[in-house]
């Protein structure tokens, strides 16, 4: 809620494991437990070593653009819960 007395903000990289872990662990520990009382932000930050990493986030501006934030946040969920998949070789 955009009143909750604490603001989480996050930069975070769909294709990065380190992004992975910090999400899932604000949408299934922090969020659930402190509900209205925290605010999770996410911005992009798409990094250059991770040569997908610009389409995943054109593809979550694209789905927050057309489905709205409840869309975007199911989007985001689901890219970290498969990015296993599609993490390239460092």
């Amino acid at each position: 809620p955009l009143d909750a007395p604490v603001t989480l903000t996050a930069w975070l990289d769909y294709a990065c494991p380190f992004s992975a872990k910090l999400f899932k662990t604000v949408t299934t520990q922090v969020i659930p437990h402190y509900g209205e009382k925290v605010r999770f932000v996410f911005y992009h930050q798409p990094q250059p070593w991770h040569p997908q990493s610009t389409m995943l986030h054109e593809a979550g501006v694209g789905v927050y653009n057309l489905g709205g934030v409840d869309a975007f946040w199911k989007f985001s969920a689901a890219l970290f819960d498969t990015a296993t998949d599609f993490y390239d070789a460092n």
